[in-house]
């Protein structure tokens, strides 16, 4: 385990509780090969301190701790973890991000197994994890994207130009542009597939300068972060 000096970190934090979870369960799609991944992050942004005397974790870094994640194959599993997660979120101060884009499970599972068979060090083994699965742009098989914009910065209009955009793009006719609140602004999730990624995201840019825009990262789908001043 790595711990920080914490007189490094010293955030002021918001009281805010957001609850996305029975929207974003309704909208995603797990199809047959499939899995999206759920993780439970401490993050240092929302404490004073990195310091973490809670539960055993799996995998830290500067921005904070992973505490949990759940590979989820369907639906169903999806709301069976459901309480779990929430418990953890509350007791922990952490928060829960769904993966906007699915990964295939196949090569997941065959990843995993290679590392089974390997002399890996499994005292990184969740480093692996969060980072050559969860941040591995090369396994999802259905691109879909987060729009993040800060409050300062979405106008009036940012959802009409944003979902002009994407109905331009999307092989998906029955989709629609979704958008999810976070502690510092807004998520504005863009459900692929899309006829074209690249000249999407160039749209995006020009027209909204200030959008981050990801594939790889996630959808906050619960938080209930005290305030500790």
């Amino acid at each position: 385990m790595l711990w920080r000096n914490t007189s490094l970190f010293k955030f002021k934090v918001s009281v805010m509780k957001i609850n996305n979870i029975k929207s974003v369960a309704k909208r995603i799609k797990i199809s047959n090969d499939d899995i999206f991944i759920i993780d439970v992050v401490r993050k240092v942004k929302d404490h004073n301190t990195w310091t973490w005397e809670g539960p055993n974790h799996c995998y830290d870094n500067e921005e904070g701790v992973l505490i949990k994640y759940y590979i989820i194959e369907d639906i169903d599993l999806m709301y069976k973890y459901f309480p779990e997660i929430m418990n953890l979120c509350d007791t922990c101060g952490a928060r829960a991000y769904i993966s906007v884009s699915p990964r295939n499970k196949s090569e997941v599972s065959n990843k995993i197994q290679s590392l089974i068979k390997s002399d890996y060090d499994f005292s990184d083994y969740y480093s692996f994890i969060y980072d050559d699965i969860i941040n591995n742009e090369s396994l999802i098989t259905n691109n879909s994207f987060i729009v993040k914009l800060d409050k300062e910065d979405i106008s009036y209009n940012t959802y009409d130009v944003l979902n002009d955009i994407f109905k331009f793009h999307t092989l998906n006719e029955d989709c629609e542009i979704y958008r999810y609140p976070t502690l510092s602004g807004e998520q504005f999730v863009l459900f692929g597939p899309f006829d074209n990624t690249s000249r999407l995201l160039k749209e995006i840019k020009e027209n909204v300068p200030t959008a981050k825009v990801n594939t790889t990262g996630g959808i906050l789908l619960y938080m209930n972060i005290e305030d500790e001043k």
